[in-house]
């Protein structure tokens, strides 16, 4: 064999267990519950640059950085099959240590199948049409919903008529939550009022105030747009701002001593300034 074969059959079989070693110590991540490792194995595969070129084996390697993007997007379920595959694509990788390049027919047919899933599911997209907004896959859509359901349902169960403030940390990080969620997927109009409604309980626990009726009545009226702009969400509709419920709610705690008449530790946020 000439010396420069040589010397470039040598650095391939480096790479090979480079790449190699960094795919498995990314699945034993994804298997271990964490997303980055999918990350990582796909990084491995594209360091080793098989998938350019003609010809099936290069076809496999394309469609296998294929399968990981749309792992590390979540559009394929996790499941006992996925699992075998990402395995399957590893022991091809040893393959090629050992000298062989040839890819099993069925194990190609598996790979496309799975693709094939994966971009059926990827295609099923909520078309939100908001200025600023961010058009979502179908699980995305519904992990939305469910995550900003809970956390109105956090605050609703603690910022009532009659109920005893002030905030708990709990509330004020449900209201946190809901704003941080919101702004992930591009919903300002959520993500602002939110945000001002964590800032404004979060004073309030600070004072150890509590509102009263007017109070009560303006924390009432933000967790109802909360609840409808979450419903324009749902029916996908682009929600409205509401810029007049953060100005009071921003208005909320900036008086440390309450106005005479009020009481001791009660905040009127219609009379904060």
């Amino acid at each position: 064999m000439p010396l420069e074969k040589a010397r470039d059959q040598a650095e391939l079989l480096q790479r090979l267990r480079k790449s190699r070693h960094e795919y498995q110590k990314g699945m034993l991540k994804w298997l271990g519950s964490d997303p980055a490792g999918i990350i990582q194995m796909k990084a491995a595969l594209a360091a080793l640059e098989l998938s350019d070129g003609p010809g099936s084996a290069s076809a496999f390697w394309r469609n296998s950085l294929a399968l990981l993007e749309a792992l590390a997007k979540g559009d394929i379920a996790v499941d006992g099959a996925i699992k075998r595959l990402c395995a399957r694509i590893d022991g091809e990788l040893r393959n090629l240590q050992e000298g062989s390049s040839e890819v099993a027919e069925p194990l190609m047919h598996d790979l496309l199948e799975h693709l094939a899933r994966s971009r059926r599911r990827a295609h099923q997209l909520v078309h939100l049409a908001p200025s600023g907004g961010t058009i979502l896959t179908k699980t995305l859509y519904d992990i939305y919903l469910a995550e900003a359901g809970d956390h109105l349902d956090s605050l609703e169960r603690e910022i009532r008529p009659g109920l005893k403030l002030p905030p708990t940390a709990e509330v004020c990080l449900a209201a946190d939550s809901l704003g941080g969620i919101s702004d992930t997927i591009g919903q300002r109009p959520i993500k602002d009022l939110a945000f001002a409604l964590g800032h404004a309980l979060a004073r309030m626990s600070r004072l150890a105030a509590t509102p009263d009726d007017a109070g009560q009545a303006l924390l009432g009226q933000v967790l109802r747009a909360l609840r409808e702009m979450t419903a324009d969400i749902a029916a996908q509709r682009q929600p409205e701002a509401e810029a007049s419920l953060i100005a009071a709610l921003d208005a909320v705690g900036q008086t440390p001593s309450p106005r005479a008449g009020n009481g001791p530790g009660r905040l009127d946020p219609s009379q904060a300034g």
